[in-house]
């Protein structure tokens, strides 16, 4: 009997334990994690189902040039005549003049090299929509932790108000006042978590991998770019914008696909030129008579080649000459954008980094000690119920400005990223 009341009481200690964990707030499933841009990176570069349809794209120009290096297949003719008694069997084959497998390799070798810069241009450019996606959800997520501690904070200004109308210090409409402001940072929060949704939806697209809920994403920062950015202005402001030009001419890669086109075309120019020489056709093997008179065995030997006066490649030449000349516009075009790119992220970034600078040393500090001591100066009845809204309201602009411009030097970074091809 005492052994079945120790098995029945450790059953209710474990009934109870499931029970404390579903209903209290240390539940793992409620467990706030931290995550940032460069896991956020991580994540969509692997997951990704827009990148990865890209990728495998590189097995298709794989297969092609396979199929370039391959000589054509021999075959297999019989001849065989009743009336002249004769039996012939052989081999036939054709013999590609002119180095027209080589140069078809070559070409399929330079259309697979096409697709791997198509591949780094798609990389780049999720990683660019990530970066800005992941800085929109940040900026949801500190604008809802803003509204909630702006609510916070009413409530507080509107406990103080109601105890100083009991006792007769404020009017009535100071309080009516506080309650209105309390509406529209309860109405703000609501807007703010709403925005999160939307931001949560957009960063999974991009990632291919949904987040929880309880994700927090960390701040991104910006010191060592803008240091980065600082040690290049060391030099003349046109010096340092020419180098990050020359460098984007070296890495950006739709410079390079656009290079490569013309690599392409002039490439197959050469095919259409190889193709004007005939192929050679040439058969052998062992010829057999059986007639009225004596049986002989000899051997066969058939050749034909294509004489070219009519196809000559004419259309094929006319078109590969002008996408040549319509690839070289285009790089000339690519490089006057990346240019004009270049130069206004960089010119972005400086005065984004400038602004975050006095948001960061100066702006936010300052408004915090304000919100503080006019808060305080209230509730010892120096100052009226303006005051301390108006450094509310102050505080909530300044914050919401410092966030947005958080999110425009993101986009600058990563604008300037894509414009060079390379990571700051």
């Amino acid at each position: 009997m005492g052994e079945f009341d120790f098995v029945m009481k450790k059953k209710l200690a474990v009934l109870v334990f499931i029970l404390f964990l579903f209903n209290s707030d240390v539940g793992f499933s409620k467990t706030t994690y931290l995550m940032s841009l460069q896991e956020a990176m991580d994540i969509a570069l692997t997951s990704s189902t827009e990148l990865n349809s890209h990728r495998s794209r590189k097995y298709i120009t794989e297969a092609r040039i396979i199929n370039a290096k391959t000589p054509l297949n021999p075959a297999i003719i019989s001849d065989n005549g009743t009336a002249e008694f004769t039996y012939r069997v052989g081999i036939q084959q054709t013999f590609e003049l002119g180095e027209k497998r080589k140069k078809r390799t070559t070409l399929a070798v330079a259309e697979h090299q096409y697709t791997q810069e198509e591949i780094l241009a798609k990389t780049l450019d999720i990683k660019s929509k990530v970066r800005k996606a992941y800085i929109e959800l940040y900026r949801a997520q500190q604008a809802e932790i803003s509204s909630q501690e702006i609510l916070n904070t009413i409530n507080e200004l509107v406990d103080i108000t109601k105890r100083k109308e009991m006792a007769g210090d404020v009017p009535t409409i100071d309080t009516m006042q506080t309650e209105l402001m309390k509406i529209n940072a309860e109405n703000d929060l609501q807007y703010a978590k709403l925005d999160i949704i939307q931001a949560f939806n957009n960063l999974n697209f991009l990632l291919g991998h949904k987040l929880d809920e309880c994700c927090q994403l960390t701040e991104p920062q910006y010191e060592e770019e803008y240091q980065i950015i600082e040690k290049l202005s060391e030099d003349e402001h046109e010096i340092n914008l020419d180098s990050l030009y020359e460098k984007a001419l070296e890495n950006r890669p739709e410079i390079k696909m656009a290079q490569t086109e013309i690599d392409i075309a002039k490439k197959q120019l050469e095919v259409d030129y190889s193709n004007r020489i005939p192929n050679l056709l040439l058969a052998a093997g062992p010829d057999y008579v059986v007639g009225p008179g004596p049986r002989q065995m000899g051997a066969f030997i058939m050749g034909a080649i294509a004489i070219p006066v009519f196809d000559r490649q004419q259309g094929e030449i006319m078109e590969s000459k002008a996408e040549i000349k319509m690839g070289e516009k285009k790089l000339e075009w690519q490089k006057h954008l990346t240019e004009v790119e270049v130069k206004n992220a960089y010119n972005r970034i400086q005065s984004y980094i400038l602004s975050l600078k006095k948001y960061k040393n100066e702006l936010l500090p300052h408004s915090e000690v304000i919100v503080h001591k006019t808060k305080q100066s209230f509730d010892e009845g120096k100052d009226d119920i303006i005051v301390p809204l108006m450094a509310h309201q102050s505080y909530i602009k300044i914050k919401a400005g410092y966030i947005k411009v958080l999110a425009e030097y993101q986009t600058a970074v990563s604008d300037l990223e894509r414009a060079m091809g390379v990571e700051l």
